[in-house]
């Protein structure tokens, strides 16, 4: 029995714990920042671009002249909740009650 082999062992095992923990938060660290430059991603596409049809803050703003309208068009003409609320009404609406506007939205 040896106290330098003791010591030897339990600095490699302390080491070996040491650089598995690193390893492991650096992975995690990692993962936490491509999910936040996802979703900042997402975020800067939100602001910069409607949804629905795609026009760009820019353009709506160019055409109106207004630096308001990109806001307004956002939330009251294309406002995804009416698109979530209309999603929801279809899903609770009989099929054989439904227009061809509507069987083909609920299809998509």
């Amino acid at each position: 029995f040896s106290y330098g082999r003791v010591i030897f062992d339990n600095l490699f095992n302390l080491i070996l714990v040491i650089l598995l923990i690193q390893i492991l938060s650096g992975i995690i660290i990692d993962t936490f920042a491509k999910l936040r430059e996802k979703r900042d991603t997402i975020t800067e596409d939100d602001r910069r671009e409607c949804f629905v049809c795609g026009k760009t803050k820019e353009f709506l703003e160019r055409e109106s002249g207004s630096d308001q309208v990109f806001a307004v068009h956002v939330m009251k003409i294309h406002s995804i909740r009416n698109y979530i609320f209309f999603l929801a009404y279809l899903s609770k609406k009989p099929e054989n009650e439904m227009n061809g506007l509507e069987t083909y939205v609920l299809e998509k």
